[in-house]
């Protein structure tokens, strides 16, 4: 996936596969985004 930045093209994830590489890493950080990107779905 691409992302135009002020006229720099960027390479990004998606937001699944950031939360799939965020688990894989198992790190307490990662896995406290992860936590705070799946509670931020249930705010809606």
């Amino acid at each position: 996936m691409e992302a135009d930045f002020h006229g720099i093209t960027l390479a990004v994830i998606g937001r699944d596969a950031l939360l799939e590489n965020e688990r894989a890493a198992g790190r307490k950080k990662d896995l406290v985004d992860v936590a705070l990107l799946e509670a931020a779905d249930t705010l809606d």
